[in-house]
């Protein structure tokens, strides 16, 4: 009986030694991820590379109709942990160092500003003016050299229009708003503005004027920055990306939406600074943030990747949307490779 035993113990044994030896086998065998690559739930679940993904996107952006006419601009597309890929378009004259007006892509920026400063907890004032539901309609006409409070204060930009009190009306008079009743920022001008902002992400961004939702200046390398800490948590936004999102579509919501400046055929809410591309049709629930002049800032639903697409064009009629199509698809290529 006790050799039986014995027998037994040793088989056991050698059973649970192959099967430690097959499981590090497998680990060893594992693909190591490239770079700063964090495959997770989005994705196909392909292998890839940097220079696999860095050519898939390339292609579309040099090739694709929505991107080949655009002119010189800069691609990158990263996550957590910075940068994954990156690349230019035509002459090179548009880099990650390269200073750019990003216009509306400020937004972004700024409300992730105010969630800072405010720990999170907002007051549904504070809601209403980061998802365009004021009522402050106004906030265009002001001087550069002016301070928030002394823009505020300017053509009757302080009075709220309470027919638009709850509805969406995309324009500068909310931020306006928020900045001029922010004591660190209330009496500043642009350099000074811009240090404030910069302080509390922990990036860099200078404003030209006193109006925040769209007069910041940075460059891609800075906003990358910023993306990289939105998709690692570092902000309260982090966590609130899309929240109290409102229908911002004038075709879709003809009573609770009164301006917004997105193309007729794009359904998309907004939430805090921020777009939520809800449109079936090439949106995919991104989070994003494009400025007039073309700067196309964004995250992806599952809110693991980010990407964007830089450049300046003053031809503020089309710049936005040409960006935004052309972004769709480079975000479709990126997503597809990996």
């Amino acid at each position: 009986m006790k050799l039986i035993k014995i027998l037994f113990v040793i088989a056991l044994l050698a059973v649970l030694f192959t099967l430690f030896n097959n499981r590090n086998s497998d680990q060893l065998n594992e693909p190591p991820l490239s770079d700063n690559n964090e495959i997770p739930s989005d994705t196909n679940g392909g292998a890839s590379t940097p220079s696999t993904l860095r050519a898939a996107i390339a292609r579309v952006a040099e090739t694709s109709p929505l991107c080949s006419g655009l002119g010189d601009f800069y691609w990158a597309v990263g996550n957590k942990n910075g940068v994954i890929v990156d690349g230019y378009t035509g002459t090179g004259s548009v880099r990650k160092d390269t200073e750019l007006d990003i216009a509306s892509a400020s937004k972004f920026i700024y409300a992730a500003y105010v969630l800072e400063k405010n720990k999170g907890l907002l007051s549904e004032d504070t809601v209403s003016k980061l998802n365009f539901t004021s009522g402050y309609v106004k906030g265009h006409l002001c001087f550069p050299a002016d301070t928030p409070a002394q823009c505020f204060a300017r053509s009757n930009n302080n009075v709220k229009d309470e027919t638009q009190v709850g509805k969406f009306y995309y324009g500068p008079g909310h931020f306006l708003a928020l900045a001029a009743e922010d004591p660190d920022i209330q009496g500043a001008r642009g350099a000074e503005i811009g240090r404030s902002v910069s302080d509390v992400l922990g990036i860099t961004i200078s404003f030209n004027n006193p109006k925040l939702a769209g007069a910041g200046i940075a460059t891609p390398a800075a906003y990358s920055a910023f993306l990289t800490k939105l998709t690692n948590g570092d902000y309260y936004l982090s966590r609130q990306l899309g929240a109290r999102a409102v229908c911002a579509s004038v075709v879709d919501c003809p009573v609770t939406a009164s301006q917004t400046p997105i193309p007729a055929e794009f359904s998309w809410d907004y939430s805090f600074g921020h777009w939520v591309e809800t449109d079936p049709r090439g949106g995919a629930g991104a989070f994003s943030s494009p400025g007039v002049f073309g700067f196309y800032p964004w995250v992806t639903s599952s809110k693991n990747y980010w990407g964007l697409l830089a450049r300046e064009d003053k031809n503020i009629l089309v710049a936005a949307p040409e960006s935004v199509y052309c972004g769709r698809e480079l975000r479709a290529a990126f997503l597809n490779a990996i």
